[in-house]
């Protein structure tokens, strides 16, 4: 086989996907041992717990749509640091650009909960 056609076919699959397999989550906050499953949120007033904490948050950059792939790597992220659950959000972040005056930048968002 071609290896010049399989590099380029690589590459094109990689773009396509959302070269998720290179991402990293970022983590602010508190860790706590890890756990095998944790509830997902989309809005707070879904959260039925009677008493909560935000013990931190997980973050990921993506370039435009938001895939299953990469909310499942929040969630994972979000048992990694031993939440009781995750709250995920989108959100656009402005940072100044010296080229443009403002560059917005897709964000997927976990806020961790933990239970009390």
């Amino acid at each position: 086989m071609n290896y010049r056609y399989v590099s380029v076919l690589v590459l094109c699959v990689a773009l396509l996907t959302g070269c998720s397999w290179w991402r990293t989550v970022q983590h602010l906050g508190k860790s706590y041992p890890a756990v095998a499953t944790i509830d997902v949120f989309y809005a707070e007033k879904d959260i039925k717990a009677p008493q909560y904490e935000y013990v931190g948050e997980v973050f990921l950059n993506v370039g435009g749509l938001v895939t299953p792939e990469l909310e499942n790597m929040l969630i994972e992220a979000g048992k990694q640091r031993g939440a009781s659950a995750i709250l995920i959000s989108y959100n656009l972040t402005s940072q100044p650009s010296s080229e443009n005056g403002v560059v917005s930048t897709p964000i997927l968002r976990g806020r961790l909960i933990r239970y009390l």
